[in-house]
């Protein structure tokens, strides 16, 4: 990753806590019960596993209950520093998921949650995988998926709020199908690929049409930076709520069930050795 990059993943873990936002947000929400509850149960077992991109830990105690050592990595110091306060037990290493310090064929696991669309050379996170796993290690990826366009920069926006100066960067997406073809070109067997969060997908597009709306309003009457953040934690928080709502109505499994189309892919693959 070049060094504008890098800086730009330094501040924006130090000042933007992802945890602490989106994931009590219905989309986080709805990713964190997929990976956790359908993902993690079906295919996390003892070992090393890495979770590449840590950010704030979301996942790494989950992990420790199956996992017989967890290790954290992200590019941001300051997240690690945020997700050993989560989980005490983990290891930590502040490293690029380009070219990761991690030794060859260590690892039994590699998750990687939502950092593959921000890297300049995705290819680069599936040759680490394959290097760094032992044979018959697993490897769980999951992404933004993309339909008839394919985002590739996204403007800061709420960002630059948390004191986050830029003016855009990297934040694309891949089909499940682009997984599969990263994923086998780097020596893995297949074990499962798709979408997920479904019952986000057309009630996540109105909701950010209404966020982006109050943003429009509140610059307008020129509130401040503080309120403004304030009011986006709030709006997650509703978001959740909606989910929490959903699903205890039934609507959100009957979403998963009939929507064809997540926004969110996923993979899971098994290290192979080419004979």
């Amino acid at each position: 990753m070049n060094s504008e990059l890098r800086e730009f993943y330094r501040i924006l873990g130090e000042k933007y806590p992802e945890e602490k936002f989106i994931h009590i947000s219905g989309w986080g929400i709805a990713r964190k019960r997929f990976i956790e509850k359908v993902l993690f149960k079906k295919y996390i077992s003892n070992g090393i596993w890495a979770d590449i991109g840590c950010g704030g830990g979301v996942y790494l105690n989950k992990l420790s209950e199956s996992a017989d050592i967890v290790v954290g990595v992200d590019i941001a110091f300051s997240a690690l520093l945020r997700a050993k306060q989560k989980c005490t037990n983990a290891k930590f290493i502040c490293g690029d998921a380009e070219s990761l310090p991690i030794a060859s064929n260590c690892l039994s696991g590699f998750f990687c949650s939502e950092t593959l669309e921000h890297l300049e050379q995705p290819t680069a996170l599936f040759k680490e995988a394959n290097r760094t796993l032992t044979k018959g290690g697993m490897l769980i990826i999951t992404c933004p998926n993309w339909h008839k366009k394919r985002p590739i920069y996204e403007e800061t926006g709420i960002l630059e709020y948390f004191g986050v100066k830029s003016l855009k960067f990297i934040h694309t997406a891949y089909t499940p199908e682009e997984l599969v073809d990263m994923t086998t070109a780097n020596r893995f067997e297949i074990l499962e690929t798709g979408t997920f969060e479904k019952e986000m997908r057309f009630w996540g597009g109105i909701w950010d049409r209404i966020w982006g709306t109050k943003v429009m309003i509140l610059r307008k009457i020129g509130v401040s930076s503080v309120f403004i953040v304030f009011i986006y934690k709030v709006s997650m928080f509703l978001a959740g709520l909606f989910w929490t709502i959903i699903n205890l109505l039934g609507i959100a499994a009957i979403m998963r069930k009939t929507i064809k189309r997540g926004p969110r892919s996923y993979i899971v693959a098994k290290k192979i050795e080419w004979k």
